[in-house]
């Protein structure tokens, strides 16, 4: 059996809305923190559906595997 391999930088995934807005409140933190969940969660589930796994992090990156068609 043999993989292929995609290697993501920790920020793309944490940060692929790119917005450097500054938070003036806990409100608007707790909001941001909320929304970037669910940006991930949506993410990696995306992923999930073309058949990548998550194998490891290794610093700032993740490395997803899934079997070669």
């Amino acid at each position: 059996m043999s993989w292929e391999y995609k290697v993501l930088s920790t920020s793309d995934l944490l940060f692929s809305d790119q917005s450097h807005d500054i938070a003036v409140s806990r409100n608007a933190v707790d909001m941001h923190r909320e929304t970037s969940k669910k940006e991930l969660e949506k993410y990696l589930n995306h992923l999930g559906s073309e058949r990548w796994e998550l194998v490891t992090l290794i610093g700032d990156f993740t490395i997803f595997k899934r079997k070669s068609k």
